[in-house]
């Protein structure tokens, strides 16, 4: 009798922890539509890790970005955006990116290991000349997703990249946070002999981190995170 209860017990344990998983389900097909942008602080790094002095930040940005053509430096997350599509997903896990000038984009929602996006349904294909590739491995590290999709093809004296377009995004329920980062990554040999930069605005991917490892004890890397806000009508 007693192995009979524990045995009820369990069926009744697992029936109540499917109904569980079937709650949490969630639906996300719908039309969600631009709400805001969430502008993250600007951060400083060195190899030696992140530079939180508040002075130094600022005269970074003085020298180098004096313009503000790069960063958003007033954190007024009520900004808005003149043109921003309108995003519908269906339940097929189809999505359409449609335009205020009425043009549209069939993507596919994918989850790789955690990571969703939107990625295209055609591919895109890129040729450059000479040897050198297009985006380097220190260049790729920079950036916590890599390309779901790439394969490059050589021929004598060029080379062609095919890649399947793939927007990256946080997907909750009647949300999605579309991240975009912009950096600028200024760099000088030891001796000040030579010296450089990178700059990026409106990337849609997010800063990997474990990259300032990699920098010289040179190098400086000025970051800023900002997520679109779609919300779900």
């Amino acid at each position: 009798m007693k192995k009979v209860l524990i045995l009820s017990s369990f069926v009744v344990l697992l029936f109540f922890s499917c109904k569980k998983d079937e709650i949490e389900v969630v639906d996300n097909s719908g039309t969600y539509t631009f709400q805001k942008v969430e502008i993250g602080s600007i951060k400083l790094y060195s190899k030696s890790g992140e530079i939180k002095d508040l002075k130094t930040i600022i005269m970074f940005l003085n020298v180098h970005d004096s313009s503000n053509l790069w960063f958003i430096q007033k954190l007024d997350s009520n900004i808005t955006l003149g043109t921003v599509p309108k995003i519908t997903i269906k339940q097929n896990n189809q999505v359409k990116l449609s335009s205020e000038w009425g043009d549209t984009a069939t993507y596919i929602i994918k989850d790789y290991n955690g990571i969703q996006c939107f990625e295209s349904i055609d591919t895109t294909s890129y040729y450059f000349q000479g040897g050198s590739s297009y985006v380097t491995s220190k260049q790729t590290s920079m950036f916590l997703y890599k390309p779901i999709y790439s394969e490059t093809i050589y021929f004598p004296g060029a080379h062609q990249i095919k890649t399947k377009s793939c927007k990256y995004l946080f997907l909750s329920k009647n949300k999605i946070a579309y991240p975009i980062l912009t950096y600028f990554y200024f760099w000088s040999t030891p001796q000040n002999e030579r010296h450089g930069y990178n700059c990026v605005s409106g990337l849609n991917n997010v800063f990997n981190e474990e990259y300032i490892k990699v920098l010289n004890s040179t190098d400086t890397i000025a970051v800023q995170q900002r997520n679109y806000i779609f919300m779900k009508q």
